[in-house]
């Protein structure tokens, strides 16, 4: 009965709190099907997501931010191994939000300040390295999160903070 179990047994990986929904949903909605059996994986961001859909055993599928494999491919993460990985569906929008300090106009003007992107695992992260870099705009990153980097925004002591947000319906 064990090997029954464990070979229709379906691993989903989510990168953040917001996509946790979208796994339970996959699971109420196909369990059983076939002795099917989805199980939801809470990770820790895309990029640790995308590590564990290739490395992980009983991680089958994940859910992250699209960005996360172009970031992997511009930074020559997983070369060999991307290939195995297949884009399936979009389930949802994200967007990137830039709260800067007031005298910050445009992207250029963020050129060498220090710009709040969350930490390496956070989504926020990625979009920062790919809006701005992609920009071939250098700053200073700092690692505070969303609500500490808006009281440093208030305190002066960071330019600007860039966010990543689920799109509401």
């Amino acid at each position: 009965r064990s090997t029954v179990l464990n070979a229709n047994a379906v691993g989903v990986a989510v990168s953040q709190a917001a996509q946790v929904n979208d796994a339970v949903t996959m699971a109420r909605t196909l369990d059983h099907i076939d002795s099917l059996r989805v199980l939801p994986i809470i990770g820790s961001g895309s990029l640790q997501s995308l590590n564990d859909l290739l490395f992980l055993q009983g991680v089958d599928s994940a859910i992250v931010a699209s960005d996360a494999l172009g970031y992997a491919r511009k930074h020559g993460l997983y070369a060999d191994e991307l290939a195995r990985v297949a884009y399936v569906a979009k389930l949802s929008n994200s967007n990137v939000v830039i709260i800067p300090r007031e005298g910050i106009n445009t992207l250029a003007d963020l050129a060498g300040r220090k710009v709040a992107t969350g930490s390496a695992e956070t989504d926020s992260f990625i979009a920062a390295d790919l809006v701005l870099g992609d920009a071939g705009i250098q700053f200073v990153r700092s690692s505070l999160s969303t609500r500490e980097a808006i009281k440093a925004l208030r305190a002066g002591t960071i330019d600007a903070a860039i966010v990543t947000t689920a799109e509401s319906a």
